[in-house]
């Protein structure tokens, strides 16, 4: 058993089993969706960082003030993105494959969708971040080999996409081993 959080929440899970993000997060969206205090406990961001998020477009509004587990997924992307990218980059990194960032319907993936490759590709490789490079793609072409509602050329974007950030976690896994070890010495 390998626990570790899942990437952007505070969500500590098994990253060695699949589909380990749609069977931690689907049972918290059954009562229809995540109040903005639920969101921000769920992935350690302030309220206002989530509602300006969705000021400036880059996640669509709650309705009745209730997030959905699209919304939730799209925050924890963003969050986990932005300690390594800076934030028009994560839009335009994100608008590659889903071009209105407020308009859900022009999507070619869910973000849910979206996260939950993410996740398994991660769960694949390796969830510590000790990551092959060569093992990557072949991990991204195996979550993605029976998702027969995506054209070719969809799905060699959101390969591009998820291979972008499973390189930006293992980055960031990196930088934190890095800095265990700086604690470690006198510099």
């Amino acid at each position: 058993m390998n626990i570790c959080t899942l990437p952007g929440t505070t969500i500590e899970a098994d990253l060695c089993s699949t589909s380990v993000a749609d069977k931690l997060l689907d049972p918290m969206f059954f009562g229809g969706g995540l109040v903005l205090s639920q969101v921000s406990s769920l992935t350690g961001l302030q309220p206002h960082v989530i509602q300006n998020w969705v000021k400036r477009g880059f996640v669509s509004p709650p309705k009745s003030k209730k997030y959905t587990k699209r919304q939730f997924c799209r925050i924890a992307i963003i969050n986990f993105l932005k300690d390594s990218l800076q934030i028009d980059r994560i839009v335009k990194l994100i608008s590659f494959i889903n071009p209105n960032l407020s308009d859900e319907s022009d999507s070619i993936i869910d973000d849910s969708v979206l996260y939950s490759f993410f996740v398994d590709v991660i769960s694949l490789i390796s969830p510590q971040g000790n990551l092959d490079s060569n093992k990557i793609d072949g991990a991204i072409e195996r979550v993605l080999k029976n998702q027969n509602k995506y054209k070719i050329s969809e799905k060699v974007n959101i390969s591009r996409v998820i291979k972008i950030m499973v390189l930006i976690y293992a980055a960031e896994i990196r930088k934190k081993q890095a800095e265990l070890l700086l604690s470690d010495i006198n510099i």
